[in-house]
């Protein structure tokens, strides 16, 4: 369960001052815990988020922090429910440096994560995306419009967050989480463990871009990332660094285009030639 009803007292300015207190109310509220990830038995973080696809969170997180390079790395994965704990156990062959790590994170702006560890290591070791899947600016509207049409539990609380990773062959993965940063590890730790080529992928988020959502998308390796709301400066620095379309205020009939817009195919009568490279 993402979400419980909890009973509240409701005001509202009205003209009749005895109609403005509506008692007994009751609305949907997200729930949240501190989920704790432990890897070989150390603990490595906590995160504030959403009580449900813990085990895609925490193998998402480790995936696109470059802690693991795949499900292979894994020897060992359980959640705990009732302690609101996941344990992981990395093979032998995995190395990780527990101590650097701890000492080398930066300060995020998501909600739910607050640190992400060596920003620049990272952002500096990895390769440009060259894969070329195109869409259309109507196709995407209609993966947002697919995106809103399941969104219910955002209408009931106003404060979930969701994120789709729609495939080329019709395949199509839905998280949802408190945090931004937790929906998009969730999705990519789902997707990891279905087996999904993320190069023929398309990501659509409900949040706001910023340059860590970028970096788990380039880690990932995701072309094309769409989301409602803006990106931040740096954001589209590094979007465009490593190669990928990176599209926002994708609402209704309208989107912005702010890197790589070759993988974006406008109507064939329109001439490409006033299509401006963006630099």
């Amino acid at each position: 369960m993402i979400a419980e009803k909890r009973k509240l007292i409701k005001w509202t300015d009205t003209l009749d001052p005895k109609q403005n207190v509506n008692v007994n109310e009751e609305e949907w509220v997200a729930l949240e815990i501190s989920l704790k990830i432990n890897i070989n038995g150390k603990e490595l973080v906590r995160f504030a988020c959403s009580p449900v696809d813990c085990t895609d969170l925490a193998v998402g997180f480790l995936f696109t922090e470059g802690i693991i390079s795949g499900l292979g790395d894994i020897d060992f994965v359980v959640y705990n429910k009732n302690e609101e704990l996941v344990e992981l156990t990395l093979n032998n062959k995995t190395k990780f440096d527990y101590n650097q790590w701890q000492t080398e994170r930066t300060i995020s702006t998501g909600c739910g994560q607050g640190v992400m560890s060596r920003l620049e290591y990272r952002r500096k070791n990895l390769l440009p995306l060259d894969f070329k899947p195109s869409a259309n600016p109507k196709s995407l509207s209609q993966l947002f419009y697919h995106l809103k049409t399941h969104s219910e539990w955002y209408e009931k609380t106003g404060c979930i967050h969701q994120v789709t990773l729609s495939g080329m062959d019709g395949t199509v993965i839905i998280r949802e989480d408190i945090g931004r940063h937790n929906a998009v590890d969730k999705v990519i730790g789902a997707a990891l463990q279905c087996n999904i080529n993320f190069n023929e992928t398309i990501m659509n988020c409900s949040g706001r871009l910023s340059s860590d959502m970028v970096l788990k998308v380039g880690r990932a390796g995701i072309p094309i990332v769409v989301s409602k709301s803006a990106p931040t400066s740096l954001a589209i620095d590094i979007a465009n660094e490593l190669g990928i379309t990176m599209i926002g205020f994708a609402r209704g009939k309208r989107l912005n285009i702010y890197t790589h817009q070759e993988r974006i195919s406008f109507n064939e009568q329109l001439d490409e030639i006033k299509i401006p490279e963006l630099t």
